[in-house]
């Protein structure tokens, strides 16, 4: 019989590894036994990524962390390579390294070549420049995903969600409106309910008292499963009658939330005695 050299070897024995890998969910068993065999082999690297996804699929982040950077750091043109920008960014991500994070995530955006990568790289660096308070690269992320035909309906909801609060936090709060105003046409989901109360306290502070107390009213009857911002609403109901000289009705609102209100937030009980109090003295 022909025998096989020991290239011929190394692709055989990978080959029946991979497959064993990806199509059997054998786990990394042959993968690490091809690695024993062939520590410096022509399919090496490739292994140790296999490995390190495991690991990634498996929340052993630190141990996938490490690999992935051994893997980038030798194989950074490699065929994987992308995949394992977007499985460090996302590590990163999940334990607190902003920065690193968006700077990964910054090189798979110009690396991606997959539609899942690409939006991948888009929302971690809209999260990630949320997270750092980055708020004109928040705007400018926000709009990448929002052009990507391939994000969904929640991802389209978190990207004006953002956007909206980077546009509050830059002075800007007027250009948010829209955002809030699409968003709090749904109070069933989180990211509706907070922007029905965010639209309706910017008309608030902006002497809007028509419009504020139009969106509370509309989103009060529209009823939200998210009780914390509904008693937000009904509280900020309340100091739009107490501005409007109207104390009863101001004091009628907050009672009755005093009374009625099932969650045990302390900031809500202490937002209605506060007023309580100023309403008291008046």
């Amino acid at each position: 019989a022909p025998r096989l050299d020991i290239s011929e070897v190394d692709k055989l024995t990978f080959y029946a590894a991979e497959k064993a890998f990806l199509e059997n969910n054998a786990g990394t068993g042959k993968i690490e036994e091809y690695l024993k065999r062939f520590p410096d082999g022509a399919y090496a690297l490739q292994a140790r990524f296999y490995i390190a996804k495991q690991h990634y699929a498996d929340a052993q982040y630190d141990t996938a962390l490490a690999q992935l950077n051994e893997v980038l750091a030798a194989g950074a043109d490699a065929s994987f390579a992308e995949d394992a920008l977007a499985m460090k960014a996302d590590i990163l991500m999940r334990q607190g390294h902003a920065t690193d994070a968006m700077l990964t995530y910054q090189e798979l955006a110009k690396r991606a070549t997959t539609a899942d990568n690409r939006l991948a790289a888009q929302l971690g660096i809209l999260r990630a420049a949320n997270d750092l308070a980055r708020y004109p690269e928040v705007i400018a992320a926000a709009g990448e995903v929002l052009a990507n035909s391939t994000a969904s309906a929640d991802e389209e909801m978190e990207a004006r969600f953002l956007r909206a609060n980077a546009l509050r936090n830059t002075g800007k709060g007027s250009a948010a409106v829209e955002d809030w105003s699409k968003l709090a046409a749904d109070p069933q989901s989180l990211y509706g309910a907070k922007s029905a109360f965010y639209l309706a306290e910017y008309y608030f502070d902006n002497d809007k008292m028509s419009k504020a107390e139009k969106t509370l009213n509309a989103f009060i009857d529209e009823g939200t499963p998210h009780n914390y911002w509904l008693a937000r609403a009904f509280i900020l109901l309340s100091d739009i009658y107490a501005k409007k000289g109207d104390n009863f009705a101001a004091r009628e609102y907050l009672e009755s939330l005093k009374s009625n209100y099932p969650g045990k937030e302390p900031d809500i009980f202490e937002m209605i005695e506060q007023r309580l109090r100023k309403l008291n003295k008046k």
